[in-house]
């Protein structure tokens, strides 16, 4: 029995290729039969791929009966009103147009994939997108994703070469079936991918060519706190299939157990990957489809990941918290007093001293001079927590560093809670005790948000620590516009864009890369 297959769009036929192998290997050296033997296992994954396209259609019977959005008679188990409401906060994934400017090194490769509408899914806060995680895979369905030096890009780069198509679908007021023209927002950050080796994914999404998020138009899902069972249930999936303008298609709940929902006759193609299944009751968001299984025979039946199984795993869908009112008025005057630290033990940051890239921030005490910029007394939505200021000099670039990325958070945050910056360097650089490094003005230690908003330490087992704000800010830290990041040292493993290293249990150890 065929396995079931993701819903990624499958690459036109003439883009397979079924090479022929020599018929006589007498002479065949050792280094010529692993070569053959590679262009067969190609062969044989491409065949695959031309027995899905004959098999597995994922259409629930003879014939498609999905129907575009704007056209939609009512007749497929959901209201019209239902699919104008919640449809305009359903977009398309589309890889960008311009791959073989961007991988145009001679040992780049820019693949197959360029401009190839890819995959669906939904908005679900103001900047928060959940999609499939295997639309961002760095391998399947017979595509080849760009790639350095022999080697294909990770899913984190993967996403931020893709886009957001919202509005993207046909005019009913149209004579001639044009689409509407389709508003772009790009992809600024993976923040989950197959958490739990679960097939999800949600993106954080930034703003048009207009200066607007996709929410402030486009509106958002809501997502269930639990998940749909009964059985029957209305579903529909409002999705881009074969990389088209937006449809919609209905039908009813076949099962749903061990956090796979299956339905048996909902229309989907390649394409319709990551579109958020929806209760047809509530409009809520019940799971995320990702794999076909129908035949065009009425056999098996599409599925996705439910909700449940989701939401155990996200810390962005479980990131709901009680607003912290730190200022009285969400204005850009607030400023605040960093005059007075607040005190705490001076924590250590250890780094291990065989490692190179430690190796060389340890400076054995040479002279820093450009190292002579003091964080300032007061900041926008940053407090200072180390009670040794002589500790808080860094280059002028960190400065202004720290001070991109509390901007940034206080557009998120316009009230509170406010982020805890505590040791730089010190003026001129060079040792710090009692640290191994924070020699050259380039690393930052950063607290860990808490729930309640108070300005005390915490660690990240502790109740009172905010794992959801904590990622937004690691989020926030690799979105500045001044420095790159070298690495973020961090031990809650839960936490994406860190990696652990002792003495990193209660802060964000940052370190930026001139």
């Amino acid at each position: 029995m065929l396995s079931k297959r993701n819903s990624l769009p499958l690459p036109p036929p003439q883009e397979i290729q079924t090479p022929g192998f020599a018929a006589n290997t007498d002479d065949l050296n050792l280094d010529d039969l692993k070569q053959q033997k590679e262009q067969m296992a190609r062969q044989v994954e491409e065949m695959e791929v031309l027995i899905e396209r004959a098999i597995l259609e994922t259409i629930c019977g003879t014939e498609d009966e999905s129907q575009d959005v704007e056209s939609y008679d009512g007749t497929l188990g959901v209201s019209k009103e239902f699919v104008q409401k919640f449809s305009i906060s359903i977009a398309q994934l589309q890889w960008v147009e311009d791959l073989n400017i961007r991988f145009s090194n001679p040992s780049e490769s820019s693949g197959n994939v360029q401009g190839r509408r890819w995959g669906t899914g939904g908005l679900i806060d103001d900047d928060k997108f959940l999609t499939a995680g295997h639309c961002f895979d760095q391998e399947g369905n017979g595509w080849t994703r760009p790639s350095r030096n022999g080697e294909t890009i990770s899913p984190q780069e993967i996403a931020k070469l893709m886009h957001l198509n919202f509005n993207f679908q046909i005019d009913s007021a149209s004579a001639t079936d044009e689409p509407r023209p389709d508003d772009r927002f790009p992809i600024v950050e993976l923040l989950e991918y197959r958490i739990g080796n679960v097939d999800y994914a949600i993106v954080q999404v930034g703003r048009n060519v207009d200066g607007q998020l996709p929410s402030q138009k486009y509106g958002k899902l809501k997502v269930a706190k639990q998940d749909l069972t009964e059985s029957n249930a209305m579903l529909c999936l409002i999705q881009h299939p074969q990389g088209r303008p937006k449809r919609i298609e209905a039908g009813p709940l076949h099962s749903n157990s061990n956090g796979i929902i299956l339905y048996a006759s909902i229309d989907t193609l390649g394409g319709s990957s990551g579109a958020p299944i929806l209760s047809g009751d509530t409009g809520e968001v019940v799971g995320v489809h990702t794999n076909g299984g129908c035949t065009t025979s009425s056999d098996g039946e599409n599925s996705g990941v439910a909700i449940g199984v989701i939401r155990r795993l996200s810390t962005v869908l479980n990131g709901t918290e009680t607003p912290v009112t730190v200022f009285p008025t969400a204005t850009d005057l607030e400023t605040v007093d960093n005059e007075t630290p607040i005190e705490l033990e001076d924590t250590p940051c250890f780094a291990l001293l065989e490692d190179d890239d430690f190796e060389e921030n340890i400076l054995e005490a040479v002279p820093f001079p450009a190292i002579n910029v003091q964080l300032p007394e007061r900041g926008q939505s940053y407090y200072s927590y180390s009670r040794f200021k002589w500790k808080q000099f860094g280059l002028a670039e960190t400065i202004q560093a720290i001070e991109n990325i509390a901007s940034a958070w206080f557009q998120i945050h316009r009230t509170g809670p406010l982020i805890g910056v505590g040791n730089i360097s010190v003026k001129g650089g060079g040792p710090v005790s009692p640290h191994k490094d924070h020699q050259k003005g380039l690393d930052v230690d950063f607290r860990l948000l808490r729930k309640d908003g108070a300005k005390i330490g915490v660690t990240f087992r502790d109740p009172n620590y905010s794992r959801p704000r904590t990622q937004e800010l690691v989020n926030v830290i690799r979105g500045n516009l001044i420095l790159p990041v070298v690495k973020i040292f961090f031990n809650d493993t839960l936490v994406t864009g860190v990696e652990p290293l002792i003495g990193h249990d209660d802060h964000l150890h940052v370190r930026f890369k001139k």
